[in-house]
């Protein structure tokens, strides 16, 4: 249970946080690690700090480099790491100072791959609680695959929560100049380990800023998450899991909705082809979906009742687009 773990921490405008998150990974009672800190072109004073915090201490190793987007930061921290572990931790987030030893502890007691833990969401310093049906359990098999799916589908995407055994990563990089990363590769991550420890403890610090400029604010690289999804629905069919297909199909389905929805309603000058194309994929797979043999009985009927009566979905986008006609 002394085995190297490399923490991975891409950096991108984010000095307002940054010494906390770096305080925080060196405050860890697990002290065989190494922090690996990626300036990824930060225009503020990032990358100073970054600096400034390699010379306190020789665990760590800061890289500066021309922007490229968390993947890439990633996917160069995972090349450069030398550690049998990893760990990935966003530098506007923080973490428990036993975080890595509690995960390295449910990792080795259980012999599994990937070892994950709860986030605490913290909003105006407060901080905010999941609560799931079941704490802790193992997942092996196939019935991985499930908790992509469930309640517990969020956690089960994110990469900052867990410790991973550094193989579940071979052939497995993330998607640059994309955004909705964790959901590209979560899937061939799963396949890649036999072993998936659930242990919910809440250890990590998800930051996130309440805001009153959030309005004109919607990117339209929100809706890359259907890049995402398409990816994991093909990986999920060269492995004959045709019900995983259909189930990540029928998931990107109704997040098209709700980003459709954002869309017109946060964007000062929404694209009416975009809008029209969007809606264009979810009636096409609405109809496909309904002859899935692998939806259970709610989801159809959710798909059906969508089918007969799109005005349930549609009228407020109906409405934005008749007032631009």
């Amino acid at each position: 249970m002394n085995g190297l773990v490399s923490i991975i921490v891409p950096v991108y405008k984010t000095e307002k946080y940054l010494r906390k998150c770096i305080d925080s990974i060196l405050k860890q009672d697990y002290q065989n690690i190494e922090i690996i800190i990626i300036d990824d072109g930060s225009p503020d004073n990032s990358g100073r700090i970054c600096d400034e915090y390699e010379k306190k201490d020789n665990r760590i190793k800061v890289i500066h480099q021309k922007n490229t987007g968390l993947s890439g930061t990633r996917n160069l921290g995972i090349d450069v790491s030398k550690g049998d572990y990893m760990m990935f931790i966003d530098s506007d987030d923080y973490i428990d100072e036993s975080m890595v030893s509690y995960l390295m502890e449910r990792l080795t007691e259980t012999d599994a791959d990937i070892a994950m833990c709860d986030y605490y969401d913290v909003i105006d310093e407060k901080l905010f609680k999941n609560n799931y049906p079941v704490n802790e359990f193992i997942v092996n098999d196939n019935s991985k695959y499930d908790y992509l799916f469930n309640q517990y589908a969020v956690v089960t995407v994110i990469a900052c929560n867990k410790l991973y055994r550094r193989y579940v990563f071979d052939n497995v990089r993330y998607p640059v100049g994309k955004t909705h990363e964790d959901e590209y590769v979560i899937a061939e991550i799963l396949n890649n380990a036999k072993n998936v420890c659930y242990s919910l403890k809440p250890l990590y610090y998800y930051v996130r800023e309440r805001t009153e400029s959030i309005m004109n604010s919607f990117s339209v690289k929100k809706f890359d998450f259907e890049f995402a999804y398409n990816h994991r629905k093909e990986f999920f069919e060269t492995l004959g899991l045709f019900q995983y297909a259909d189930l990540t199909e029928y998931t990107s389905v109704l997040l098209m909705i709700k980003r459709i929805k954002e869309y017109i309603n946060l964007n000062s000058e929404p694209d009416r082809n975009i809008v029209r194309s969007k809606l264009n994929y979810v009636d096409t797979e609405i109809n496909k979906l309904l002859k899935s043999k692998y939806l259970n009985l709610k989801r159809r009927i959710k798909l059906w009742v969508y089918s007969i009566i799109p005005g349930l979905y549609r009228h407020e986008i109906d409405r934005w687009m008749k007032k631009k006609q």
